[in-house]
C-alpha cells in the first residue's frame, strides 16, 4: 500500500541538509471475493444431461463464469452471447451483463466492459454489486468524475456501503482532497473496524497537516492489525514531531518485525541524523550498508556521514557506490554532484 522509502524531493531537501520524511500512496484496496462455483469441466459435462430449457440456461450462465473465473476468457464471452441469444428472464440476463462486464474488465477492454455494466443495471438499479464493479472500471479508465458519482448513487442506495464509502474516500485522497476523503474513510471505519480503513484515515490527517489525529489513526490501524508498515509510519509520524524516544521505540518495532527490510534501518538512521547522533548514524548506516549492499539512500547517508567525519576518501566510495545503485535520477544526479564535489576537495 505505501512505499516507505525517500523520495526524490526528500533527496533535494536533504542535500541542503533538511531531513524529511515522506510517502507515496500506491494503492488500493481489495474487496471482492469469488463466489465457488464448479468447474468450466464439470458444468460442460452437465449440460450433456440437460433437457429443461431454464436448467441449461442456469448452466450456461455457470459455465461463464467459470470460464471468467479460469481466465478463459474468450469462451467466457462467447458462452455470455450464446446464451443471450435464448429467452432469459430478467435476472439471467442482467447476470449475463455482469458476466460479460467482469469478462471485459478482465481483458482491460474497459470500454466494452463499462457497456455491459451499465446494461447490468438497468436490470436492476438497486444492485450494489454491479455498481461497484461500474464504479471501479470508471477509475480504471480514469474517468474520476463518472467514478465519483457512481460512488455517491450507491450511497444513496445504502450509505452505509462499506466498498462504496472506502473507494470514495480513496479517490478523493488520490485526485488530493485529503479533507473530503476524511468524511468517507470515517463512515467506513464506523461501518467496521477496518485497519486499512484508519491508515487511510491517518494519511488524510498526515496530508492536511495534523500529525496527532494521524498518529491516533495509525495507532488505531495497529491495534486492529498491525503490519511492518505501520510501525513504520507511525514512526515516520512521531519524528515529524520531534517525539524521537517514541519514533526509536516504533521502528525498532518495525525492526524486530522484519530484519530484511531496509525501511526501519534507514528510517532510524535519519532519526539519529536528525537528533546530530551522528555515531548512532553511522552505525547503523554501516550495518545497513552490509546487509544492504545494493542501496543507493543507505550509501549515500553513509558517504555524507563520512564526509562530515574528515574520512573523504571512504566518503567518495560511498558516493560512487551511490551512484551506481540509484535507481532515481534525482538521486543519482546528487551522488555524482557530491562526488564531484569530494574530488575537488582532495586535489
Amino acid at each position: 500500500m505505501r512505499k516507505n522509502f525517500l523520495t526524490d524531493r526528500a533527496m533535494k531537501k536533504y542535500f541542503i541538509s533538511i531531513f524529511v520524511f515522506i510517502f507515496i500512496v500506491s494503492s488500493s484496496a481489495a474487496f471482492a471475493q469469488e463466489e465457488k462455483i464448479l468447474s468450466s469441466d464439470i458444468m460442460i459435462q452437465k449440460l450433456q444431461n440437460v433437457k429443461k430449457k431454464k436448467e441449461k440456461i442456469n448452466l450456461l450462465i455457470e459455465l461463464a463464469d467459470a470460464y471468467r473465473i479460469e481466465s478463459v476468457l474468450d469462451k467466457a464471452l462467447s458462452t455470455c452471447k450464446e446464451t443471450l441469444a435464448l429467452e432469459l428472464d430478467r435476472r439471467q440476463e442482467q447476470k449475463i451483463y455482469r458476466i460479460l462486464g467482469d469478462t471485459y474488465s478482465a481483458k482491460k477492454e474497459y470500454s466494452d466492459a463499462i457497456i455491459n455494466y451499465r446494461e447490468a443495471i438497468s436490470l436492476a438499479p438497486e444492485h450494489i454489486g454491479v455498481r461497484l464493479s461500474l464504479a471501479e472500471t470508471y477509475e480504471l479508465s480514469d474517468l474520476y468524475e463518472l467514478a465519483i458519482e457512481e460512488y455517491l448513487k450507491i450511497l444513496e442506495i445504502d450509505p452505509k456501503a462499506f466498498e462504496a464509502n472506502f473507494n470514495l474516500g480513496n479517490l478523493y485522497l488520490k485526485e488530493g482532497f485529503p479533507d473530503k476523503a476524511v468524511r468517507y474513510f470515517r463512515m467506513a471505519v464506523i461501518v467496521k473496524m477496518d485497519a486499512d480503513a484508519y491508515r487511510m484515515l491517518a494519511l488524510c490527517y498526515e496530508e492536511i497537516g495534523d500529525t496527532d489525529l494521524a498518529i491516533s489513526m495509525e495507532k488505531s490501524a495497529i491495534a486492529i492489525g498491525a503490519k511492518y508498515g505501520d510501525y513504520i509510519d507511525l514512526g515516520r509520524l512521531y519524528s515529524t514531531e520531534k517525539k524521537y524516544k517514541e519514533a526509536e521505540e516504533t521502528f525498532l518495532k518495525a525492526e524486530d518485525i522484519d530484519k530484511n527490510t531496509l525501511d526501519a534501518y534507514l528510517y532510524l538512521g535519519i532519526l539519529y541524523l536528525d537528533k546530530n547522533e551522528i555515531s548512532k548514524a553511522r552505525t547503523i548506516f554501516l550495518m545497513s550498508s552490509k546487509k544492504f549492499p545494493e542501496s543507493a539512500l543507505i550509501h549515500f547517508f553513509l558517504g555524507n556521514i563520512y564526509y562530515r567525519q574528515g574520512e573523504r576518501n571512504l566518503s567518495r566510495n560511498e558516493m560512487r557506490q551511490s551512484a551506481n545503485f540509484a535507481k532515481s535520477e534525482t538521486l543519482k544526479t546528487f551522488s555524482q554532484k557530491y562526488l564531484e564535489f569530494i574530488n575537488k576537495t582532495l586535489k
